[in-house]
């Protein structure tokens, strides 16, 4: 485990839902007008930092400082219809 890094903590901090909310833009889709299914993982990270500012932390001072790494170690999407250009993803 990482120095600083308080699982307890964190757990404590959780939700059972987090969700934001993004337009697909122009640059994230291809020729046939869809989101590639990589750039998914992306918008994960999106909303996990955005999880942790809305739990106080500021990710990027905590990486930068090794207090601890990003505690993600898996990450899964079920891609249930195409995203294309305007859609509203959450």
């Amino acid at each position: 485990m990482a120095p600083g890094f308080d699982l307890d903590d964190l757990k404590s901090r959780a939700t059972t839902y987090f969700s934001i909310q993004r337009e697909v833009r122009l640059q994230e889709v291809d020729a046939a007008g869809i989101v590639f299914f990589a750039r998914v993982l992306e918008y994960t990270s999106d909303a996990f930092v955005s999880f942790c500012r809305a739990q106080g932390i500021d990710l990027a001072r905590v990486i930068r400082h090794g207090q601890w790494s990003a505690p993600l170690r898996h990450v899964a999407a079920d891609y249930l219809r195409p995203l294309v250009f305007g859609d509203e993803s959450r």
